[in-house]
């Protein structure tokens, strides 16, 4: 049984993707969440498609590397991915294999602890939105 969910909008029509993760994450949910960003927001989008994740809501994820490497895999390697901007992570051990698997994946990664950290990242990351990000 499904326990968790995600809530989602553009932050910015076509160029940043908020997604809020909330609930108890397991494997199947990562592949399912992650063929979600690519679907809804990277195939739909104008690159690069920025994604912050807001992550504050996750009660449990899965914390193998093999596990997170293909997991995320439907979104990371998607040609119109910018940067991904994981929100409110503040457990020690996600924190380096989060960082871990974006190294391995080559993706633009970085972990903050709230929303304006967020968007100060993209912000200094891509000139070309800092106007309309506020």
């Amino acid at each position: 049984m499904k326990q968790w969910f995600v809530k989602s909008h553009w932050l910015h029509e076509d160029r940043i993707a908020y997604l809020e993760i909330i609930g108890d994450f397991d494997e199947e949910g990562m592949i399912e969440f992650n063929t979600h960003m690519r679907d809804k927001y990277l195939e739909q989008g104008d690159a690069p498609v920025h994604c912050i994740i807001d992550a504050k809501g996750l009660t449990g994820h899965p914390t193998n590397i093999k596990t997170l490497k293909e997991g995320t895999q439907a979104s990371v390697k998607h040609p119109n991915i910018g940067w991904v901007v994981l929100v409110g992570f503040d457990n020690r051990i996600v924190r380096f294999f989060s960082s871990t698997v974006s190294q391995l994946l080559g993706v633009k990664f970085k972990l903050v602890d709230n929303l304006d950290d967020a968007k100060d990242v993209l912000r200094r990351a891509d000139q070309s939105i800092a106007e309309f990000v506020k």
